[in-house]
């Protein structure tokens, strides 16, 4: 792993020596949080086995096109510990309701959306010998979201180790997103990071809206 790049101190790095080192699996977006969750790990030398999901929503081709591209580039950094599968879930998911505009405030609620996300995951980390998944969720997503709360997390960590005796959690549960140092992540994977709910389709690629609720959220970065 002769490309692999120098530690630095972040929030994020704290965060992934607390995970136990075997194959995580990674709920992967390609937005801010499961970005810098997947070089804290990665530097930390954790093998991840990152899953993004693909359902018809407004962000969906921005999403994967920030996938591939940071799938590219990780995988020269890592390896051997970096892989990326990609789900369609476009028959399971209902995303009607996150077609409201671009640039339009509010949130955008897809009703138990993780829980689907992570109950495909376990059989995932059964076939992959993996006992931990982790997603993103942070505490600026409690009042919206109610798949993103410590009581839904408990709940499926409960679930999921009880019958298979995999752990689930979400590190940044408890910090806000102005908490975290997003930029212990180098530039060129900040860069291609995707986290506008309904980006601009432009001539180039997509463009960010700068004003829906993640892209406030997401502006000290």
């Amino acid at each position: 792993m002769s490309n692999q790049p120098k530690k630095s101190p972040s929030m994020g790095l704290a965060i992934a020596e607390s995970v136990p080192k075997n194959i995580v699996i990674l709920l992967f977006s390609g937005g801010s949080d499961s970005v810098l969750l997947a070089w804290s790990l990665l530097m930390q030398g954790h093998r991840v086995h990152a899953i993004h999901y693909t359902y018809s929503h407004p962000a969906k081709g921005a999403e994967i096109v920030a996938c591939v591209h940071i799938d590219r580039i990780l995988r020269v950094y890592f390896p051997e510990l970096w892989q990326m599968q990609v789900v369609g879930l476009t028959d399971a998911i209902d995303a009607r309701s996150m077609w409201i505009g671009e640039g339009e405030e509010g949130s955008r609620v897809v009703h138990n959306r993780n829980a689907i996300f992570l109950n495909v995951a376990i059989p995932i980390a059964i076939s992959r010998g993996s006992q931990q998944i982790i997603f993103g969720a942070v505490l600026d997503d409690n009042n919206d979201y109610p798949d993103c709360r410590p009581a839904f997390v408990e709940t499926m960590d409960r679930y999921a180790t009880e019958y298979f005796g995999i752990s689930i959690g979400a590190p940044l549960l408890s910090h806000r997103k102005s908490e975290l140092d997003i930029k212990a992540v180098p530039e060129e994977i900040r860069s291609l990071i995707s986290s506008c709910y309904q980006p601009k389709r432009m001539d180039t690629g997509y463009e960010a809206c700068g004003t829906c609720n993640s892209c406030l959220s997401n502006s000290f970065t």
